[in-house]
């Protein structure tokens, strides 16, 4: 900038060359443009005449065609006053059809509709005008256009374009021909409107076979000459050929095989240099050409141009003003861009250009901390209140946090409720103290005039230099130690390597688990569940994993990263297809009617379509659905309650029954339990390694299988691994059991021999 002010006119003189040579380019494409805009409407009303042209004459062939079959029927045409009847009633029905007649195959007339005598038409072979198209006529089974004429026999000389089709017996003989007379200005509208309406194009049709015209305006000619009567000079139609093909490179016959809209320069003796865009119709051996004389385009050119020359010339005038205040300008705006650019637009805060550009730079030397504040379940606030009243709770935390800095510190809000501290501290004790008091300063009410409430939030903690090289580094670290600070929530977690090692074993896990079930990898064991007497009842299913590369992996593990890879829909299927499988094999050879419990993650469970799935599945097992046991979590609760009766009644109405897994670690309660349909209880393990020692434990479970026996729960001890824990569980009324000092899971083969 400085060096502008310095040099401001030699600035302005360079730009004001700059500005004349872009003026001059852009007169340069505005002339291009105006080109292709004409030339693009001009093919755009070409491509639309033509197609209008042939549903038209499409039209009129049908209408040929659906009188020559009530000519023929029951030889009507043979009837004068009948076949009369049926011309006149197809003219009234279309007033653009002028004329009907019937001629032998000889061209004399056979019949004509009752406007016109039959004397009106003498044999359409001893006149030029027609004898070529009725030639055409007999020889073709198509319809065939003849040339255009005014009338001598219907008033007011109209323009008469003739349609005439050969009719046929079975053996392909002519039997009459049938020729109708079209109005053009009323048959034909569209194309009369647009060469009457449209005052810069000109389009017209002529026929290829004898050069004549056969939809024009009479303005073509400079003379008094009758328009359909002229024929264009042949040297004239090769040299429109002769540029046509140079024009695209391509042969005559190609040209009218593809029907190719090609567009030209062309001179005229009449009207000077032309722009056309010319099509052949094949159908009809017809040309259409729309032209427009090149002065319009040079008129709009000019015309445009000179607005642009205007805006220009106004430009330079404006520049000389800018550049005097640009310097001063640039530095307001340099100063306002580099403030948004590094401070949060809600809170004021820096923001994450701050941190990565300043931040990494000034202090590259000198130990930080990075404090990553994560605020929990700060979304329902925005879903709860709206995003203008989240705003307003974002600037209360940041004036919260702002108050816990000393001079040196930094804080920043790093994304939608994340916020970091960057802290200048060296003792691990005293980072602890102070986010500890954050937290606690975090955690005390917020109140508004539209509401109140508490929040908590998530800490983790990362130093630099012992947890990262760079700044990205450290900022990692502190996002894994928060992460694992919002599986507890309210808390503080430290970072940690271990962390680190965590976080890429969880990822080469999920990388495994996606091709896990492609290997087979995955695989059935079955824990049998026993009644009071030991006898055999049952079978919980239970996933295992065995990795090529991981080695055995515990569903502890890749439980939870299925759910959150969305990976969890795709191994529940595979538990349902395989237990029930399985255990429909080991009933039907042994006669036996184990029931099977299957645990559903809550992501398959609300599946849309599990029902519809797990009912196919039943189906194309052979499993029975009385024998089915669907083992559901307390977390399901904390979804769409009502939703979960539906699907549960469901369930309930195809035999299966519904066990609540781990009973006592959530959400229940005995109102949830008595509104949902629900056949067993399981206690969870927790409470059962602890009733030998814990007296509370024991009472806890006495508790809740005298509950469950009062509501008529089936009751399930599981984790049962000694004497003593079966004794005292079977002593309290407990119905089921299952655990290590029964079996350990089982094979499937395994399973089979079982007693």
């Amino acid at each position: 900038m400085v060096i502008i002010k310095k040099n401001i006119w030699l600035v302005f003189y360079i730009m004001s060359i700059i500005w004349i040579f872009f003026g001059c380019a852009s007169v340069y494409f505005v002339a291009n443009n105006v080109f292709e805009e004409v030339t693009t409407e001009q093919r755009n009303v070409t491509s639309m005449s033509s197609n209008s042209l042939k549903a038209v004459l499409n039209q009129y062939e049908v209408k040929i065609d659906i009188l020559a079959r009530q000519l023929l029927y029951k030889n009507l045409y043979l009837n004068e006053r009948s076949a009369q009847k049926s011309m006149d009633l197809t003219t009234q029905l279309d007033p653009s059809i002028r004329y009907f007649g019937l001629f032998k195959p000889d061209g004399t007339n056979l019949l004509a509709s009752s406007n016109l005598h039959k004397e009106d038409f003498p044999s359409l072979l001893d006149f030029d005008r027609t004898r070529a198209s009725y030639l055409d006529t007999l020889n073709s089974p198509d319809m065939i256009i003849g040339r255009t004429y005014l009338s001598e026999y219907i008033p007011g000389k109209i323009a008469i374009i003739p349609l005439k089709k050969s009719v046929r017996d079975d053996d392909g003989n002519v039997i009459f021909v049938i020729s109708l007379g079209i109005d053009a200005h009323k048959g034909f509208d569209f194309f009369i409107n647009n060469m009457s309406e449209n005052k810069k194009y000109t389009t017209y049709l002529y026929r290829e076979r004898d050069r004549y015209f056969q939809l024009a305006s009479q303005n073509r000619l400079k003379t008094v000459i009758n328009i359909y009567d002229f024929q264009i000079p042949e040297d004239v139609l090769k040299k429109s050929i002769q540029e046509l093909v140079a024009k695209i490179n391509k042969p005559y016959e190609t040209i009218k095989k593809e029907e190719i809209l090609v567009s030209n320069i062309s001179k005229d003796s009449g009207k000077g240099e032309l722009l056309l865009t010319s099509t052949y119709i094949k159908r009809y051996g017809l040309w259409l050409t729309t032209d427009i004389e090149t002065k319009h385009i040079y008129t709009k050119i000019i015309y445009q141009s000179t607005l642009l020359f205007i805006v220009f010339f106004v430009s330079l005038l404006i520049l000389y003003y800018i550049f005097r205040h640009v310097a001063d300008i640039e530095m307001k705006k340099h100063d306002d861009l580099l403030y948004q650019a590094s401070h949060d637009d809600i809170t004021k805060l820096y923001n994450r250009f701050f941190l990565d550009r300043s931040i990494c730079l000034s202090n590259q030397h000198q130990p930080f901390w990075v404090i990553l504040i994560d605020i929990d379940n700060f979304k329902s606030i925005n879903t709860s209140y709206g995003n203008d009243r989240g705003d307003q709770v974002l600037k209360m935390i940041s004036v919260r946090l702002n108050e816990h800095l000393r001079n040196n510190d930094v804080l920043i809000r790093y994304s939608g409720n994340e916020f970091i501290i960057i802290l200048y501290e060296e003792v691990i004790y005293d980072i602890k103290f102070f986010c500890e008091k954050v937290l606690a300063d975090l955690r005390n009410p917020y109140i508004f005039p539209w509401g109140n409430f508490i929040l908590t939030a998530s800490i983790g903690v990362s130093h630099y230099t012992t947890d990262g090289k760079n700044l990205d580094e450290v900022r990692l670290s502190a996002a894994l130690a928060m992460q694992k600070a919002k599986k507890i929530r309210n808390t503080i977690v430290v970072f940690h390597e271990s962390m680190r090692d965590e976080e890429i074993y969880n990822y080469k896990l999920t990388q495994e688990l996606k091709s896990g079930l492609a290997r087979n990898e995955f695989y059935m064991l079955y824990q049998p569940k026993v009644n009071c007497q030991g006898v055999l009842l049952g079978v919980e299913a239970l996933v295992r994993w065995k990795n090529q590369s991981l080695g055995v992996v515990g569903p502890d593990k890749f439980i939870p990263i299925a759910e959150t890879s969305g990976d969890m829909v795709t191994i529940g299927d595979f538990i349902i297809q395989q237990s029930l499988s399985d255990l429909a094999a080991v009933n039907n050879a042994s006669n036996s009617k184990l029931h099977l419990s299957l645990n559903i993650s809550v992501k398959q469970f609300l599946e849309a379509d599990f029902i519809d799935k797990l009912a196919h599945t039943i189906g194309k097992t052979g499993f029975s659905p009385s024998n089915l046991v669907i083992e559901i979590t307390e977390s399901l609760f904390i979804e769409d309650i009502f939703g979960l009766k539906n699907l549960l009644n469901r369930l309930k109405e195809m035999g299966i029954r519904i066990s609540l897994d781990d009973f006592g670690t959530g959400y229940s309660s005995l109102n949830l339990l008595t509104k949902l349909p629900i056949d067993e209880l399981k206690i969870d393990k927790s409470f059962i390694d602890e009733i030998e020692q814990d007296i509370s434990a024991k009472h806890m479970v006495e508790g809740i299988i005298s509950m469950g026996k009062k509501l008529n729960f089936i009751i399930v001890g599981e984790g049962v691994e000694s004497e003593e824990q079966l004794n005292k569980l079977r002593a309290m009324g407990c119905d089921l059991f299952q655990g290590y000092y029964f079996s350990k899971p089982l094979k499937i083969e395994e399973l089979k021999r079982y007693k």
